[in-house]
């Protein structure tokens, strides 16, 4: 399968905040006089591993806020918890939902996601191959899972030493409704046509495997109707 240049993607699991490219951070931090570690935009390439993380959203995070020029270049985002009741009104309008849970949560949270938070994709997810009727229960609604494969290790989410043990690996066999993603590119170092590659060559995902998970992306996207998605299916695999 050729992930070059040409080959349509989706992802629909995206901080943008972990997705700005180098040189725009550099010339933005010193379009504002913000010191940074940097003396070229050519240096913060390598991917943030582990506990070390989120130290690139602390460097990223001030460049980017309080200036409505620059956020136009760079968008911050976040992540609240304890959001029933407001997740509950969303529904209510017919406001999509997503919720982070599953990744360094148990799978417990992924059932709180969708009873209590009312949400119709999960970020991550993985831990729901710890408990078989968590898992059963997403199979069966067919909830989405935005999985992001390489941040998933990076971030210690998964075991990395045994590629081929991954939880999407177990989601592909079994047919869950689940999606590739990067989550932040700028953070883990791939766009989302080298996660693709990643999750091919190393996890052993097969091309229908991987055109069968932008279908799901497609489908499982915030679009207001069934016609937006068809459109978007053909886009992809026209």
């Amino acid at each position: 399968m050729n992930f070059g240049a040409g080959q349509k993607s989706i992802e629909i699991h995206l901080h943008l905040d972990g997705a700005v490219r180098p040189r725009t951070l550099f010339e933005l931090a010193h379009s504002r006089n913000i010191p940074i570690p940097y003396s070229t935009p050519e240096e913060p390439t390598k991917p943030y591993i582990l506990a070390n993380f989120s130290k690139g959203f602390h460097l990223i995070l001030p460049i980017l806020a309080g200036d409505k020029v620059t956020i136009q270049r760079g968008t911050e985002s976040g992540c609240l918890r304890k959001l029933s009741p407001y997740l509950k009104k969303a529904k209510k309008l017919r406001i999509h939902r997503t919720v982070h849970a599953g990744e360094k949560s148990p799978a417990e949270a992924v059932l709180e996601a969708v009873e209590k938070l009312h949400a119709e994709r999960i970020g991550h997810g993985y831990a729901i191959v710890n408990n078989p009727k968590i898992y059963q229960m997403v199979l069966k609604k067919r909830i989405h899972l935005e999985t992001c494969p390489t941040c998933s290790w990076l971030t210690g989410a998964v075991d990395s030493v045994r590629p081929e043990n991954h939880p999407i690996c177990q989601f592909a066999a079994d047919g869950l409704d689940y999606s590739i993603n990067t989550d932040a590119p700028r953070m883990v170092n791939k766009w989302i046509g080298e996660e693709l590659k990643f999750c091919q060559e190393s996890l052993g995902l097969t091309k229908a495997e991987l055109e069968q998970c932008k279908r799901n992306a497609a489908r499982a996207a915030f679009l207001e109707t069934e016609e937006a998605k068809e459109a978007l299916l053909n886009h992809l695999f026209s």
